[in-house]
């Protein structure tokens, strides 16, 4: 009788030990309290200012917990209106996401948007991962992927690339203070164009500070002015080389790269040939 309570006390201390130990060793890299540390929101004249900072995985939980309502609203308009343009339904784009794109978007950015899925669904709206990478190509997929999909299927494409957008860049002795003036020209369809009205200010951890506007659920912008002092504008985009957003790319070279280093970066765009003369033109020091 002893012996076999000796035996049964070994074996529960065992026990103990092993599940504390494994207790210790596990460790959430994002504790549930810190997702939302330093995030904010407030609206002013019609703009909807958010305030994001700290890994990929917090900046796209606090995106997707502070723009939820927002970024259903795109989601609800966005599906009608791309099947009634593109006579395409929204799974078309979801597939393609799946597929096409999220193999070639950097693991970075890919942590970034599945904590935009899962800040979305703690705020109980429904979406999930090909619902906002398909988002993030409202641009390439519609136009540029399918036209080029159409004709390597033998038909007559139902899209072409919009080409509506311009931009304007001027310094030194064509200003009349020798600063820069830089301006940008916004032509689109009025379901993303009213809704093109928030301000991102990202403060990632490691790289520069990012002050952009964009669209609720996209991680990238056709404007943006990082903490290095360099304004950057990317072009339309030419999708279908390496299957992969300009956009994204060019807010890398914000995010990691400097006036001196953005124009290389761009050169290395493969299928992103605008990118470059933009780089070229638009990376001004703002000293």
């Amino acid at each position: 009788m002893k012996r076999r309570f000796l035996l049964l006390l070994v074996l529960t201390i065992a026990t103990l030990s092993i599940s504390a130990f494994r207790f210790v060793q596990w460790k959430p890299s994002v504790s549930e309290d810190d997702r939302l540390k330093g995030s904010y929101r407030f609206e002013q004249n019609g703009w909807i200012y958010v305030h994001l900072e700290g890994s990929p995985e917090q900046i796209g939980y606090q995106h997707g917990k502070l723009l939820a309502k927002e970024i259903e609203d795109l989601l609800r308009v966005t599906k009608p209106f791309l099947q009634h343009e593109t006579k395409r339904d929204w799974n078309f784009y979801r597939k393609a996401s799946q597929d096409v794109l999220w193999p070639k978007i950097d693991s970075e950015y890919q942590r970034e948007l599945d904590g935009i899925v899962k800040g979305v669904n703690d705020a109980g709206v429904k979406a999930d991962r090909w619902d906002i990478v398909g988002l993030n190509a409202l641009e390439e997929l519609p136009y540029y992927y399918l036209p080029w999909l159409d004709k390597q299927q033998g038909r007559i494409p139902t899209t072409h690339a919009p080409g509506n957008c311009s931009a304007i860049v001027a310094t030194g002795s064509y200003t009349k203070d020798h600063r820069i003036v830089m301006g940008h020209n916004t032509w689109t369809n009025y379901i993303i164009g009213e809704r093109w009205n928030i301000i991102f200010d990202i403060k990632p951890r490691s790289g520069n500070r990012i002050l952009m506007d964009g669209l609720p659920g996209v991680i990238a912008s056709k404007r943006r002015l990082p903490d290095s002092r360099c304004l950057t504008r990317p072009a339309s985009p030419s999708f279908i080389a390496h299957a992969r957003r300009c956009s994204t790319v060019t807010r890398s070279m914000t995010m990691f790269g400097s006036c001196s280093t953005a124009t290389t970066a761009a050169t290395r765009m493969i299928g992103c040939w605008a990118t470059t003369r933009v780089a070229k033109s638009h990376c001004l020091n703002l000293a």
